[in-house]
């Protein structure tokens, strides 16, 4: 049995062994890297205030419909600020934003959010993350 991991899985949940579940792989660990930054509230971390995003926040902000184009631009602008303010060598790809018109899954407000980076020294290689927003 293999029991070298390299991070945690948000969230946390026990696995078969009764620890926490853990990433075994080094895209699977960029994958949690990434989307735990962007779904951290800058000012959530005590200790670091200044990790994180306004991404969790955005479609809470609203009191009416999401209006695709402007989100999908504050989303691109707070993502790219992240990876180049914490993500050294990671850079945003592609953003697509899916909203309930798009996908009936989804409530009134909340933005499923798919995201294509690269690393920059790694020579071809693209890989996608998905996450949702709940407004």
């Amino acid at each position: 049995m293999n029991n070298k991991s390299i991070n945690l899985k948000w969230p946390l949940r026990a696995d078969n062994e009764n620890f926490f579940s853990k990433n075994k792989t080094t895209l699977s660990a960029i994958r949690e890297i990434i989307k735990v930054l962007l779904l951290t509230k800058k000012g959530e971390r005590v200790i670091n205030p200044d990790i994180g995003t306004n991404v969790p926040i955005l479609t809470g902000e609203l009191f009416e419909n999401v209006n695709k184009i402007e989100m999908r631009m504050k989303l691109e602008a707070e993502i790219s600020n992240a990876f180049k303010s914490f993500l050294d060598g990671i850079e945003l790809v592609g953003l697509e934003v899916e909203t309930q018109d798009e996908n009936p899954e989804l409530r009134l407000n909340d933005l499923l959010v798919k995201l294509s980076y690269k690393i920059n020294n790694i020579e071809n290689f693209n890989d996608k993350v998905q996450f949702k927003i709940s407004g």
